[in-house]
């Protein structure tokens, strides 16, 4: 379907092209940009924000030969993120204390990882200018800079006009504006034109292609930190292996290449199933108090948990942003991954694998955060979230082990110990021999013990 047959302003679906970087492709991510400013009244409209402290200066055209690093001091702008994979080992280009100032003159463009490249000719596709890169944009040698920087990501993403996830590629050096293999392998598989009466009536042209082919799990999909920056932004123009989708707080429309090569659209859903955690970050009003926020956690949790790292610290850094803004609007005291009003039904954790698993001497054992295995809380009701007194959390004890800051409220906890009142009922060993126990006591609950 063309952008000028009748039933393209009906049908937001395309059929995919053969190449992510092709004219028509680009011609669509700009539909959709402008439709998204002006039509959809759940999303941001034009409106400039207080840019990053540093983000690349791409040029005003598509033809400009190279960019630069721009030292914001508090200026306003549009500017978009990327989100993307490192893969192993260092980036070719990175900012450093001592590349700093060659760096705002200059960078050639040929120097910088494929992932990058393509992001800086979309953002200049799309009529942008200024573009948010991590490895760019944040001090890679410098600590200081690094918590920093960090501590802000819940803003970096949130206020951004848009950001570009490089679903496909598993390492920077890659690129996700690649040329696709064919989605079809045999004629049974191609789509079936068919004449469309608009409800204008109008007559365009629809494509039917088979359904039921299951959706390929990138690459991003697959880690920490993307999944943070995915939740926090307001839109999102996703580049996967066989389609490209917009995501926004209107709706998800799924575009260009929804369409396997084998015939069917598909799509990985945990990407877009946190929508409505997305939708409470940034209009709290939207989601009812009680029982149904903290569900959202919840789920959050069951999926984070899931999500991979290279640096074992960032397993808690990676979700700092999200912690805050939750804290924000939730009015309560984040610790290691659980929340204080509701600390003593989220101790009731479980590993959703039966594997052998190593504990993380970061965080404390009574956190899911402390193993590196995929967990599952129950999800809240009254008969759970509402323990009558039976057990008390008297007080909290902790010894942030990182250096001094604003991190350190969402930082390493390893040795928190948490003071517990409450009753203890008589339970049987495994060997059936029943145990008698006082029942009140005050126990002392640590790591390691």
């Amino acid at each position: 379907m063309s952008s000028d047959d009748p039933a393209a302003r009906y049908l937001p679906g395309r059929l995919a092209k053969d190449d992510s970087g092709c004219d028509q492709s680009f011609a669509l991510a700009q539909q959709w940009m402008r439709d998204c400013e002006v039509n959809h009244s759940r999303c941001p409209g034009r409106a400039a924000s207080i840019l990053p402290s540093r983000v690349l200066d791409v040029g005003s055209s598509d033809t400009s030969a190279d960019v630069k690093l721009f030292v914001t001091n508090g200026s306003s702008g549009k500017y978009v993120c990327l989100s993307y994979c490192w893969g192993p080992g260092p980036q070719p280009i990175q900012l450093t204390r001592s590349n700093l100032a060659e760096l705002t003159e200059k960078i050639t463009l040929t120097l910088l990882p494929t992932s990058i490249q393509d992001a800086i000719l979309t953002v200049r596709r799309l009529g942008m200018r200024y573009l948010w890169v991590d490895a760019l944009c944040i001090i890679q040698d410098s600590s200081e800079d690094k918590v920093k920087e960090i501590e802000r990501m819940d803003q970096i993403y949130s206020n951004s006009t848009l950001t570009i996830a490089a679903a496909s590629a598993s390492s920077c050096s890659m690129g996700f504006l690649n040329k696709r293999e064919p989605l079809w392998s045999d004629a049974d598989a191609a789509p079936i034109e068919l004449p469309f009466l608009c409800p204008d009536w109008l007559v365009g042209n629809i494509s039917l292609v088979r359904y039921g082919v299951p959706a390929r799990r990138e690459p991003l999909h697959r880690r920490s930190w993307p999944f943070q920056e995915y939740i926090l932004s307001r839109r999102v123009l996703m580049y996967e292996s066989e389609q490209m989708l917009w995501i926004c707080q209107q709706d998800s429309s799924t575009g260009i290449g929804a369409t396997y090569k084998n015939g069917g659209p598909a799509h990985d859903s945990s990407v877009t199933e946190l929508k409505y955690m997305r939708m409470f970050l940034d209009r709290p009003q939207t989601i009812s108090p009680g029982f149904a926020r903290r569900n959202l956690w919840i789920d959050l949790v069951t999926q984070y948990s899931a999500k991979e790292q290279t640096v074992p610290d960032d397993k808690i850094h990676a979700l700092r942003g999200i912690a805050s803004r939750y804290q924000w609007h939730m009015k309560d005291q984040y610790i290691a991954g659980l929340w204080r009003s509701w600390l003593i039904p989220g101790l009731m954790w479980k590993r959703s694998q039966e594997i052998r698993i190593r504990r993380k001497r970061q965080y404390p054992s009574w956190s899911w955060l402390s193993i590196d295995s995929p967990v599952t809380m129950e999800r809240a009701s009254a008969a759970v979230y509402e323990p009558k007194n039976i057990v008390n959390v008297q007080f909290i004890d902790y010894q942030p082990n990182a250096p001094a800051g604003p991190l350190n409220t969402f930082g390493l906890l390893p040795n928190a110990v948490l003071h517990l009142r409450g009753c203890l009922l008589k339970v049987k060993d495994r060997v059936g021999k029943r145990c008698d126990y006082s029942t009140l006591i005050h126990r002392r609950v640590r790591q390691g013990s």
